[in-house]
């Protein structure tokens, strides 16, 4: 069986525009980690993981406001 590794990206957004990025992330734990880390360093409302090699789509979100992972 072969293994695909997959990757992941975070967008950082405050009002609705994407203001920073961190890319080629392993998995997904490590992506909401660095998110939980630099959401507020990066002055951002909300931080969403992307599955880049998967769907392509968010897979999880954070709220500066609430710290609380809506996939959880």
């Amino acid at each position: 069986m072969a293994y695909e590794a997959m990757t992941y990206r975070v967008e950082f957004r405050r009002d609705g525009a994407v203001i920073g990025e961190a890319e080629g992330l392993e998995d997904r734990a490590s992506a909401k980690r660095l998110a939980e880390a630099e959401i507020a360093q990066r002055d951002a409302e909300i931080a969403l993981v992307i599955d880049v090699d998967g769907t392509g789509m968010e897979v999880a979100s954070i709220r500066l406001d609430g710290m609380k992972w809506d996939d959880e």
